[in-house]
């Protein structure tokens, strides 16, 4: 499963955290504002609430939400798989 990197918690970051978590992906979310991306995980939720009561998504919304998480750094958010090799 591909790990995805949202950088940017506004509009467009939200909509792509938002179809890459309903595709399954692990998703890190990263601002440079402080408490942005929590903001932003919350409209996220509210917003696959109401597709789903709208009937036009299956997965229940609080599935797909534990699939996004925020990033405490750019770095975090990008380079979750490096790691320095003392070789």
């Amino acid at each position: 499963m591909e790990n995805i990197a949202i950088i940017g918690s506004g509009l467009i970051g939200r909509a792509w955290a938002m179809v890459f978590a309903r595709a399954g992906h692990p998703v890190k979310m990263y601002d440079v504002a402080s408490g942005a991306v929590d903001r932003a995980i919350g409209l996220i939720e509210e917003g696959l609430v109401e597709l789903k009561n709208a009937g036009l998504i299956e997965g229940m919304p609080a599935d797909i939400v534990k699939r996004i998480s925020a990033a405490a750094s750019l770095e975090e958010a990008v380079c979750r798989r490096c790691r320095q090799d003392d070789t």
